[in-house]
């Protein structure tokens, strides 16, 4: 049985592709209301991404009151 106990940890980090970069300008701008909103960078592309996708009638808009249930609204 292996000793160092962090090779596998090692292995699965070297195999993840890495986070695609938006260019630095975009980067900059997200990281930037990222950090007033509290929120990881990966939280605030998923914002970002489900509002336009919301917005421009790609997903139904969500009623934050409900249980996931859309309200009809686009």
């Amino acid at each position: 049985m292996r000793q160092d106990g962090g090779s596998n940890a090692f292995r699965r980090a070297e195999s993840r592709p890495p986070a695609p970069t938006l260019g630095d300008d975009i980067e900059k701008a997200v990281r930037s209301v990222a950090q007033q909103l509290g929120y990881s960078r990966k939280k605030m592309l998923r914002v970002i991404v489900r509002e336009w996708l919301e917005q421009n009638a790609y997903l139904p808009v969500l009623d934050q009151n409900d249980e996931g249930e859309a309200d009809g609204n686009p």
